[in-house]
């Protein structure tokens, strides 16, 4: 279905990245048509195009039509905005990426700038957390646009999520407003229960980077079944979608399995440490590596190799003993230069 003239209804703008946003995102939308309001769909992923109907108000990115708008986008929200794609695909901060951005950023404020206009009532945009490209664009038009935004994020708590209004910041919680006994008491037995049976905590999306690091948890049948079907739709059906560094991506995963296997015998057992002054240890445990968290939120702490070499050298002036615990997500994201070095410095 196409978007007309004076649409009457309230409407939320859905942005579609990969096929479970689709379906995800369509079951809510039947949904809330229930409550007098409409779905937009609008998509960036063409491999995701054939699971909306007819019926839908479903508008492919990579085929709108863009309007002209002299849009005065600085070179803070340009660096900012290019920082987690840079990051992820090893990408150069150059002019390419910058001038991809600016034409993002052009042509989602023209797409939603068109939906404002055409549409009488209330509009929300709701997306996943992520810091690429194509969803920082939309963001930034959204908030130029004046048009509501949330983002989706993860939350400690399974099953649970953060809802975040217009910003790119995590949510802050004021404990002396929002806390209970009854909110209390069920942190703290969460918190405890987490630590008794070892859970981890992440989306079903992520859990696959959560295996036991070997070489069946990159080069398994499920990942050549993903690969093959994103190489067919790039190539062979020429689909756009978003996350199309296909080979870059791949040899990142096959450096990591690399850099772990050749770092394997630096690394030690707690269990085999014999250290009876816990006072003099220092726990380091490093987050997801090129994390939203980090290439959007800090930036600055975005290389984490360089944080752990800085650290090992106080702690070795100090006389301290360092441990240093690689995520479940990103073992062998350090070179085994990078080790050897942090381990020379303990």
């Amino acid at each position: 279905m196409m978007l007309t003239s004076n649409m009457k209804s309230n409407f939320v703008i859905f942005i579609v990245m990969a096929d479970r946003e689709a379906i995800f995102y369509r079951n809510i939308g039947n949904l809330i048509k229930n409550k007098n309001i409409e779905p937009i769909y609008l998509s960036f992923n063409q491999m995701s195009n054939h699971l909306f109907d007819n019926d839908d108000i479903f508008l492919d990115y990579y085929t709108q039509s863009v309007e002209k708008y002299d849009l005065n986008i600085n070179d803070k929200e340009i660096l900012g905005s290019i920082n987690h794609e840079a990051e992820t695909y090893k990408l150069k901060k150059n002019k390419i990426i910058k001038e991809k951005y600016k034409n993002y950023r052009l042509k989602t404020f023209s797409i939603l700038k068109n939906i404002k206009e055409r549409c009488e009532g209330s509009i929300l945009i709701v997306q996943e957390l992520g810091g690429f490209i194509s969803q920082l664009s939309v963001f930034f038009s959204s908030q130029e646009l004046k048009i509501e935004h949330l983002f989706l994020e993860p939350s400690f708590f399974s099953g649970k999520i953060f809802i975040n209004k217009n910003t790119l910041l995590a949510p802050e919680i004021d404990s002396r407003k929002n806390t209970n006994e009854k909110t209390t008491n069920f942190v703290s037995n969460y918190l405890n229960q987490i630590v008794s049976n070892r859970n981890v905590v992440s989306p079903d999306k992520d859990k696959r980077h959560f295996k036991k690091m070997g070489i069946k948890k990159y080069f398994n049948f499920e990942n050549l079944k993903k690969l093959i079907k994103k190489l067919l739709g790039k190539y062979i059906f020429r689909k756009k979608f978003e996350f199309s560094y296909l080979f870059t991506y791949s040899m990142i995963f096959v450096a990591r399995y690399f850099n772990w296997l050749l770092s394997k015998k630096y690394y030690k057992k707690l269990s085999l440490i014999n250290n009876n002054n816990i006072n003099n240890n220092v726990y380091f445990p490093l987050h997801v590596p090129n994390d939203y968290s980090l290439t959007v939120r800090s930036p600055k702490y975005n290389h984490q190799y360089d944080i752990a070499k800085r650290l090992a050298q106080i702690c070795k002036n100090k006389k301290l003993n360092l441990f240093i615990k690689e995520h479940p997500a990103g073992i062998g994201d350090f070179k085994l230069s990078e080790v050897k070095s942090l381990v020379g410095n303990g």
